[in-house]
Parts: C-alpha cells; structure tokens; sequence
C-alpha cells in the first residue's frame, strides 16, 4: 500500500490524517480505528508527511470506476483537503496543466465571423 493509499483508506476506515503547527501527523476520529492505523502510519511517516504538506492549484483526481478528473483550486488545497472533498477518490496528485496550441492558425473565410 503507498502512502497515498494509506491516507485514503484511512480517510474511508474514519481516521483523518493531518499535520500539526509543529510538523508533526496527527491522527483523528474513532479510537479503535486510529489504533489500527498508527502502525501503518509509522512506517510511512515521511511520505506522509510530505503528501499532507503538499498544497497546489491543480490536482488530477483518480477514480476506481472513470477517467481521471482534473481540478482547480481557489485557493490552492493540500492533498488531504482533497480527499475529504472527493471521497469516492482513489487518489490525488498534483499536476502541471498543459495547453495545446493548435498545429497551424485557423484561417476564416471572407465574411465568416466566429
């Protein structure tokens, strides 16, 4: 399980993963089901930590059963803020959105308007 799988499963098993004014992870919600967790969260401290640091405008959001969807933020979200606002997500990444020009310039005909 990556990290990020481990901050989603959580997130859906009821354990919300966020850091600290001191760096620091902090996991809430129900007892039973943070104890389960913390060991998992141990191993992956560092990922972790750096996946709930990571904030960004644009985030590429995966889904088990359709396309990717690619989302802008206003303004710019951490990861986890992502997962909690899409919680059928099997993962959040952020990513640089590309713009395609068209391969020649459109050309219009004599009295045509667009």
């Amino acid at each position: 399980m990556t990290h990020l799988d481990t901050i989603q499963t959580a997130f859906s098993d009821g354990v919300k993963l966020s850091l600290s004014p001191a760096g620091k992870i902090e996991a809430t919600g129900d007892p039973a089901a943070v104890s389960r967790w913390l060991p998992i969260i141990k191993e992956q401290k560092a990922a972790i930590v750096e996946a709930l640091e990571t904030t960004s405008r644009h985030w590429l959001i995966h889904f088990a059963d359709r396309d990717p969807l690619p989302v802008l933020c206003v303004p710019p979200a951490a990861h986890a803020e992502i997962l909690a606002s899409y919680p059928d997500a099997v993962a959040a990444e952020p990513y640089t959105p590309t713009v395609e020009r068209p391969a020649a310039p459109m050309t219009l005909a004599k009295g045509e308007t667009q």
